[in-house]
């Protein structure tokens, strides 16, 4: 329905990249099976399969998509590789073992999409005294000290050390270090935005 609404159908996406297979990355994948290319990195696709036992208590994995995802023409690569011109995938641990995040040579400059590396814009923007919500409203909130000046990790960390390095990644891509740049995964104020 929200792909209808920007009338997208499902016959003209031709890559579907997972920046991880959580749950909440997957849950429409059977939905996405018949496009002609799923890629994911390696390591995150045997995470699905054999979790460690935090992510398995957590249920940060439904191993239900598993045979949808067989379904697919999953496409499972280990690195940094260029899945259609100007759009890159780089792995980026930290979230999970196997996160990737997407670069995209826009018009603008390149602009990165971190996945989970990434939930909202203070997670790499830690100065900011400013959060928007859902409803669009601004609310102030305390700049993080100064012990977090590279990042405030996410609630969820496989890797803290590879985390901190994919910071300095997403960083090194975008065009800018600015949130025009860099995109979060979960970030309230970019619903209904065009970026590059």
């Amino acid at each position: 329905k929200a792909l209808e609404e920007e009338n997208v159908r499902i016959g003209d996406i031709d890559i579907v990249i997972y920046t991880h297979l959580h749950n909440d990355h997957t849950g429409a994948c059977d939905l996405l099976k018949d496009v002609p290319k799923h890629i994911v990195q390696l390591d995150e696709w045997l995470q699905l399969l054999d979790p460690i036992p935090a992510a398995f208590i957590r249920r940060d994995y439904d191993q239900s998509v598993i045979p949808e995802l067989q379904k697919a023409n999953l496409i499972k690569i280990d690195g940094d590789v260029e899945v259609a011109e100007g759009v890159w995938v780089y792995k980026a641990p930290g979230h999970t073992s196997g996160s990737q995040i997407v670069a995209v040579k826009t018009a603008k400059g390149t602009v990165v999409l971190c996945g989970d590396n990434v939930l909202i814009y203070c997670n790499i923007f830690p100065w900011m005294d400013e959060l928007t919500g859902l409803d669009g409203k601004k609310y102030k909130i305390t700049p993080a000290p100064e012990i977090y000046k590279k990042g405030i990790p996410p609630g969820i960390l496989y890797d803290y050390y590879s985390w901190y390095k994919t910071l300095d990644k997403i960083r090194a891509l975008a065009s800018k270090n600015s949130p025009e740049f860099i995109i979060p995964a979960h970030e309230p104020s970019i619903v209904g935005k065009t970026f590059g």
